[in-house]
């Protein structure tokens, strides 16, 4: 073999080992040392991220095992956070990603007898200087083609009325289509979600985000209303023994010229 065609071979080996060594080890390495280091600075509770994996191939990445607050009791974890993102970025000027998944995700949104929320407090947020005002510019152009939320789960509490509101919804699923943020670029969703007691949501319709735009279908099916009764409690003189509600509409959403709901 010729000495230049020998060294060609040897640079394209040894580049194909760097780029290996850099996407397979050192860049989820350090991205999972500095993503740790942040948590550490800024949250306000115990907060961890397990690992990193990344692809340089695939261009697939994928978070294990976020926590904020105690192991046995987080305020917000997920179990896996996977996304793919695609080559034509490069050449179509936009951040262009294949799949968005989120696996396990399980949200704590709890307020205390005085309104705080719990969510409000987890971080350390710096002061910032006022800012000038900024000229209106073009949102971040993203296209994602899927987003998908799995075995999803929410604990609601609140403490303000005089007896505690407390439900969960467990599972929570939630699937969007072709989702953009180029103008007139419309998307396809789905939401399910089960609450206390065998209640259920289902929303389906489109979303487009510039101008923001959305209409479809709303369907509530048995949910108890002993969970939320509290709240009219302690606005209007009446008792509740038992009862639940179902009902469903279309519905026509439209920010264009300020808020605009329509039922169909």
């Amino acid at each position: 073999m010729p000495k230049g065609l020998k060294r060609a071979v040897s640079a394209l080996l040894i580049t194909f080992l760097v780029y290996c060594l850099l996407g397979f080890l050192l860049i989820p390495g350090i991205g999972l040392r500095v993503a740790n280091q942040q948590l550490a600075q800024y949250a306000t509770v115990p907060a961890r991220l397990e690992r990193i994996e990344f692809n340089p191939f695939s261009l697939e990445l994928t978070l294990w095992g976020l926590r904020l607050g105690e192991e046995k009791n987080p305020q917000l974890a997920f179990r896996r956070l996977y996304a793919n993102l695609q080559l034509d970025s490069l050449w179509k000027r936009q951040l262009h990603l294949a799949d968005v998944e989120l696996e396990g995700p399980h949200t704590e949104l709890l307020f205390d007898e005085k309104g705080q929320l719990n969510l409000a407090s987890l971080f350390r947020i710096p002061p910032s200087e006022s800012p000038e005002p900024e000229q209106p510019s073009d949102p971040f152009p993203l296209r994602i083609d899927r987003i998908q939320l799995a075995e999803g789960s929410l604990h609601f509490q609140d403490l303000r009325p005089s007896e505690p509101v407390d439900f969960s919804f467990d599972p929570l699923g939630f699937e969007l289509h072709n989702l953009s943020t180029l103008p007139d670029d419309g998307a396809k969703m789905t939401l399910v979600a089960t609450g206390p007691n065998g209640g259920r949501l289902d929303w389906e319709g489109d979303l487009t985000l510039v101008p923001i735009t959305s209409r479809g279908h709303l369907s509530v099916k048995d949910i108890q209303l002993k969970a939320w009764w509290p709240y009219v409690r302690d606005n209007a003189p009446l008792v509740l023994e038992n009862g639940v509600v179902s009902l469903s509409s279309d519905y026509r959403l439209d920010l264009v010229q300020g808020l605009s709901l329509i039922h169909i």
